[in-house]
């Protein structure tokens, strides 16, 4: 980000009455978490060229990040005014529609998106959200587990994929690596289909966050562990953690397995109810402000004041 506000730096110097330069350097700083600067630029950017749906739709994003979501919808709705096809735009807009709790309309968008691109990861990903969100479980796997371009992770960019992953459960007793491809407590969730798989036959490994293992390995589910930067061995089927439910063709959620059982570790628990006894007896309030994920924090981030 860095590299790239020092090129847009160079351009608007060089070319100040070009907005497209003005506009990406003002991206860039939001990027940057310097929402002050980069707001002005884009807003500049769009006084150059009131009529750019790509600077409407920008905008539109940046104030949904900062939580202003009246002018955020305002922007968008500008965009698709001019462009009522406009890409972006339209993914964008089913981020304010998820905030409205529309899921409707967001699958009716999401349709549109993939009806001009067909097999979009992330208007595929809306569309699974939607239905899942509506209960619709037998017509959501299909866009969930919709396989991305090859090396890509659409549900958690920063986890690298590196190896083929199955696009159907292999038949027992084959082992399987399970690979966790999404956030801790998404992981945790959907591993509750796991235990299904054990009791197929097949025997399972885990490839993920360390920080699992541990708590894992008490529930007996998994027999072999694999970190995150390591590769599972050639010939063994690899299924993304998110793509149990779908395999298992589980559409009736009160057929839904249980979450899968997780027992604390012994000598921690001790440990903590000490330190717990310091403070006293008995109800304790726990207290968190923040959450999620700074990284991705246009969608996996919660803060109050």
């Amino acid at each position: 980000m860095q590299e790239a506000l020092a090129v847009f730096n160079d351009l608007v110097r060089r070319f100040p009455k070009v907005a497209g330069p003005l506009e990406l350097r003002g991206v860039t700083l939001c990027g940057l978490d310097r929402f002050d600067e980069g707001l002005a630029d884009v807003r500049a950017a769009l006084e150059m060229e009131p009529r750019n749906a790509d600077f409407h739709s920008d905008l539109g994003l940046l104030l949904f990040t900062l939580g202003r979501k009246e002018d955020s919808r305002a922007c968008l709705r500008r965009a698709l005014m001019l462009n009522p096809g406009h890409t972006e735009a339209l993914v964008n807009w089913c981020l304010a529609l998820k905030e409205e709790g529309d899921f409707e309309g967001i699958e009716r968008t999401a349709r549109r998106l993939l009806a001009a691109h067909p097999g979009m990861p992330r208007a595929n990903n809306h569309l699974a959200n939607a239905l899942l969100s509506l209960g619709r479980f037998a017509e959501a796997w299909e866009p969930f587990g919709r396989k991305p371009p090859e090396g890509f992770n659409p549900r958690d960019a920063s986890v690298r994929v590196g190896v083929p992953h199955a696009d159907h459960l292999p038949g027992a007793p084959s082992p399987i690596v399970v690979h966790a491809e999404q956030g801790l407590g998404d992981v945790l969730f959907f591993l509750r289909f796991a235990p299904r798989l054990k009791a197929l036959g097949h025997r399972l490994a885990f490839w993920g966050d360390a920080r699992l293992h541990p708590v894992l390995a008490r529930s007996g589910i998994f027999e072999h562990f694999l970190h995150p930067d390591a590769t599972p061995a050639a010939g063994i089927p690899v299924v993304w953690a998110g793509d149990l439910p779908g395999f298992l063709h589980a559409t009736d959620p009160s057929a839904f397995p249980a979450p899968l059982p997780l027992e604390p570790d012994p000598n921690q628990l001790a440990a903590v109810r000490l330190e717990l006894a310091r403070f006293g007896p008995a109800p304790y309030v726990g207290l968190s402000w923040r959450a999620g994920s700074q990284r991705r924090r246009l969608v996996l981030s919660k803060e109050i004041d």
